[in-house]
Parts: C-alpha cells; sequence; structure tokens
C-alpha cells in the first residue's frame, strides 16, 4: 500500500473508512494487547528507527483508533521512503607525494584506483584530491617519472575524508649495455702534418696507411703501379723504377748497366724528407723495391707542375716527385 493511499484513507470521514485488504494487513499484523505475533513484523518494529512509530501503531490500533494508527505506519513508510531515497555520502582521499629522505614534492606522479577507474595527478606542491569514492577496500596506485612504483591498500568508510601522504623511493637510471666497437687510429707524426696540409688542397695523388696494409705480401711497385697517372714501372735485373714521359735536359738517362736501352726520365724520390733520389744524369735511379709496403705510413706523387716548391731543387724534379713517410 503507498503512502498516497494510506493519506487518502486518514483524509476521509470516519464514518466512511473502509479497510482495505492491504491495509487490514498491514494494521493485522499487530494483536491486541501484545506486540506483533508474527516474527517478520516483529522484527520491522524493532529496528531502532522505526520502533517509535511503530509501537505508537500497535497502541492506537489495541484502542480502536485505527487511523491513528494509519498515520502511525505513514510515519514508518515516510521514514523507509527518505532512507532509501537519499543517495549514500561517497568518500575522498586526499595528501601529497614526497619524494624519499629530504622529503620534497613530487609534482605529475599518478595516483590511481584501478578499480574504481580513478586517476589523478599531483599538482606543483605534490598535493591531489580523488572525490567520489565507493565505501570499501580498495588498491591506490602511485607512480612517477624516476621514482620507483608504489601500492598500498586503503580503506574508505561512507562520507570518510582519508588522508594519506606517500612517500617515493629514487629509482637508479639504468641503461642498457651498449657495446661499441672501433677501430684503433694511430695519431698523426708531426711529420704527416704537412702531408695532411697538402692533401687538403687537391694536388696530387695521396696514400694512406690503409693502402699500404692492404699490400701485404707485395711490392712497393706494385702498389703505385697503374695509379700515378702518366707514370710506368721500369724493370732491370730485380730491380724496379718509377719512369714518366717527361723530357728534361738533364733527366734523360739510360737504365743502369744497359747503355742500349732507351733514356728514362726517372721520378724523384724523397724518404721523410730526405732526397734519395733527385733525377740528375749519373745518378742511379731508386729502386723503389727496396722499400718494405708495411713500413710506409703515407705517400704523395706530384707531376713536374704540381710539385711543392720545397722539393723543387735545381733540374731534380723534372721527371715528377714522389714522397713517402715511413711509420717510425
Amino acid at each position: 500500500m503507498g503512502i498516497s493511499s494510506l493519506i487518502a484513507v486518514i483524509s476521509a470521514p470516519r464514518s466512511v473508512v473502509t479497510m482495505t485488504a492491504e491495509t487490514h494487513t498491514i494494521l493485522r499484523r499487530f494483536r491486541p494487547g501484545g506486540w506483533p505475533a508474527d516474527r517478520h513484523s516483529r522484527t520491522f518494529c524493532d529496528n531502532t528507527m522505526l520502533a517509535p512509530h511503530a509501537r505508537t501503531a500497535w497502541r492506537w490500533s489495541r484502542s480502536g483508533h485505527v487511523s491513528a494508527a494509519i498515520a502511525a505506519m505513514i510515519a514508518v513508510l515516510s521514514t523507509t521512503a527518505r532512507a532509501q531515497g537519499k543517495p549514500a555520502q561517497r568518500a575522498r582521499l586526499n595528501g601529497s607525494v614526497l619524494a624519499e629522505g629530504p622529503e620534497r614534492p613530487v609534482s605529475g606522479a599518478e595516483i590511481a584506483l584501478a578499480y574504481l577507474g580513478l586517476v589523478v595527478r599531483s599538482d606543483s606542491t605534490g598535493a591531489f584530491v580523488i572525490p567520489e569514492i565507493a565505501a570499501g577496500v580498495y588498491q591506490v596506485t602511485v607512480r612517477a617519472v624516476g621514482y620507483e612504483p608504489f601500492a598500498a591498500r586503503v580503506a574508505f568508510a561512507v562520507g570518510e575524508a582519508v588522508e594519506r601522504d606517500f612517500l617515493l623511493r629514487a629509482s637508479p637510471n639504468v641503461l642498457a649495455q651498449v657495446d661499441v666497437t672501433a677501430s684503433v687510429l694511430s695519431r698523426p707524426s708531426p711529420r704527416l702534418l704537412g702531408f695532411e696540409e697538402r692533401r687538403k688542397l687537391g694536388l696530387g695523388r695521396f696514400f694512406t696507411q690503409e693502402a699500404f696494409e692492404r699490400a701485404e705480401g707485395r711490392k712497393l711497385a706494385d702498389v703505385f703501379s697503374g695509379r700515378l697517372p702518366g707514370v710506368r714501372v721500369v724493370a732491370n735485373r730485380g730491380e724496379r723504377y718509377l719512369a714518366t714521359a717527361s723530357r728534361g735536359n738533364i733527366s734523360m738517362i739510360h737504365t743502369p748497366g744497359d747503355v742500349s736501352s732507351k733514356r728514362e726520365c726517372y721520378v724523384q724520390v724523397v724518404i721523410d724528407n730526405i732526397i734519395r733520389y733527385r733525377s740528375v744524369a749519373g745518378e742511379r735511379p731508386f729502386n723503389i723495391d727496396s722499400v718494405d709496403p708495411s713500413t710506409v705510413a703515407a705517400a704523395e706523387y706530384y707531376s713536374v707542375s704540381q710539385t711543392p716548391l720545397q722539393y723543387q731543387a735545381t733540374g731534380s724534379s723534372a721527371c715528377g716527385t714522389l714522397l713517402l713517410w715511413t711509420r717510425t
């Protein structure tokens, strides 16, 4: 029976009050001269919140005041309706996120109740607030960049404001292992500084140590063969020389030991800034194979027009110049 039905009954004149089957069912729970007989009604009336109204209804029903009994039951039902219609007050969690040790605020930390789908972040002072938390026990997780994650179970009662501060421990920055392999490069000696400067100018032909390391088991003439423009290898009795097609007046000489051979223009050879062959008549050409390629750190070749001034002795560079730089 609804509240509106009971109000209609009470509003009617006393002489025309007619108890419906539902009203009768409510009132007949109260037996004359005693507390309700059935266990369900007794439990209903013993409730601490509803007992005063229920007892009044019982007394009035016992004395025949049916309308008064109904009024008391309206109060019971109204109280029940208000209790059922009022939403339960939610709890909230507020506090701060701090760094362990010398406590300082951690801004931008994530505080989450994953079960309820609630997530907030701490402000610049480390403070945070999570409202609208249903009563219960939940796991609270706190995360921040540079800190180890933290988790704790927190209980929330209806309408309770829970205060909690969370301390985070800094996590060590561990980088993944990276293996680096690099070739060992020998630092150029002061003697090669000039070589590097001339190499930057781009005049002539230049050979670095790598070219001679690849020549293992070969002779030096083989390293230069076909790689110097206008230069060819002349062989004679187990020796080999470098010659060009230039025609210097005093540079054209016979191959040593072979007067009948045609005259050649042999390249000037300079080793570690010391001239070993000047390309002049009467001087024996330099056997290029007498130098082991494994001992050479660098080499540079210049045609007649490209030869640097310091290597242009009188007539000595008329057939081009080869500069060799050893490793020691």
